[in-house]
């Protein structure tokens, strides 16, 4: 697990808008999202809430987005909660080769 006060310090500085909640399907759909133009990474949890980072380019402007969202660890099916509680990361992909 990540500390998310790194991100969230870095979120301040660039003048981004702060932290979005969205529901738990939401953010699991976003967790598992690792293409060459949107990235969504999983980076940690405070005692109540889960975050992940996300990046997107847009195709047209070339530019990109950095967002920061967060569900409740209660929203989540108990089976998830726990591994978040136990600081792992449920929509890790899987090693190769193992």
């Amino acid at each position: 697990m990540r500390p998310i006060i790194v991100p969230l310090f870095l979120l301040s500085l660039a003048g981004c808008a702060g932290p979005q909640k969205v529901s738990a399907p939401r953010f699991a759909e976003l967790a598992k999202i690792n293409g060459s133009a949107n990235y969504g990474a999983y980076i940690g949890t405070s005692p109540e809430r889960a975050y992940l980072e996300y990046w997107q380019i847009s195709l047209f402007s070339k530019k990109g987005s950095f967002k920061v969202f967060w569900t409740p660890i209660a929203d989540f099916s108990n089976d998830v909660q726990v591994q978040l509680k136990a600081g792992k990361n449920p929509w890790a992909f899987p090693e190769h080769g193992k």
